[in-house]
């Protein structure tokens, strides 16, 4: 109805009753009167609204023409979808492990590692992570069970030396008093300490030992002697007397070598037994 369009027209612009009749120059009450219903406004009124309120007559008589003035103006929007295929390019394959023979196509899945041949040229090997983690575990498997190994020798092994030790220090100098037996119970101790970390080999006891005796293996001077009977006598002697000083020195070397090594095994054997235990990747192959 033109009443109503004339309301919501007015709502829409802002307007109150009293502003639109100002503009049209009519009273207020004309106005209310319009909106009830009860007179309709004269066309040049109907004119003058319209260009109030931006609109065409037909809007305000009918309320259609703007609806279908909105659709014509309005071209409808169709959307129009597209599909795309994307071919995704395969990755080149970096390299091949040699020990799964899968190919690898990450730069940071490869390992390589050096591979050492005595005097022969180093040879390098590629490997996948999952196969280098696999090999270090087999290592790392390795390293207990040889550890463990290692242990147990050293147990027995070392409580065989300080037996012996013992008992044949007890024999020795049973008659010698208290003191000779205490010291030969020390030895005994010493001695499966000694033997424990030499078979343990995560400590430098063996090296100390091997050094220290080391010194009494010396290279003696040759001997000048002449073509003759007392020639080839002096020659013999001589060599006799330089053989028992070798051995004299090679003799006192080893037994000094024990005297330094002995005490202090004793005091690296639970070092070198914790270090077995905690850390079996420190022990050297066996």
């Amino acid at each position: 109805m033109i009443s109503e369009n004339i309301k919501n027209l007015r709502v829409k612009k802002g307007l109150t009753q009293k502003d639109l009749a100002e503009k049209l120059h009519v009273t207020s009450q004309a106005v209310s009167r319009w909106e009830k219903g009860d007179v309709e406004p004269s066309v040049d009124t109907i004119i003058n609204m319209a260009k109030i309120f931006e609109v065409t007559t037909d809007e305000i008589m009918s309320g259609e023409s703007s609806q279908i003035q909105k659709s014509i103006e309005e071209p409808k929007v169709i959307e129009k979808v597209v599909e795309k295929v994307v071919v995704e390019q395969a990755k080149p394959v970096l390299a091949v492990c040699e020990s799964c023979n899968k190919p690898i196509y990450d730069g940071d899945d490869i390992v390589r590692r050096t591979i050492t041949h005595g005097r022969s040229p180093s040879t390098q090997q590629v490997l996948c992570k999952l196969c280098e983690y696999m090999r270090l575990e087999t290592i790392h498997k390795n390293q207990i069970k040889n550890s463990k190994k290692q242990r147990t020798k050293s147990y027995i092994w070392g409580s065989i030396a300080a037996v012996v030790v013992l008992l044949l220090g007890l024999w020795i100098f049973a008659k010698d008093g208290v003191g000779a037996i205490v010291g030969t119970v020390f030895t005994s101790i010493f001695s499966f300490t000694f033997v424990s970390c030499i078979l343990l080999k995560n400590n430098f006891v063996e090296d100390m030992f091997i050094g220290i005796a080391s010194w009494g293996f010396v290279k003696l001077p040759g001997i000048i002697f002449e073509f003759s009977l007392d020639g080839f006598v002096f020659l013999i002697v001589v060599k006799v007397l330089f053989w028992i000083f070798g051995m004299l020195l090679a003799f006192f070397a080893v037994v000094l070598g024990f005297i330094i090594s002995l005490p202090i095994s004793g005091f690296t054997y639970p070092y070198a037994l914790v270090t077995s235990i905690k850390h079996p990747d420190k022990t050297e192959d066996i």
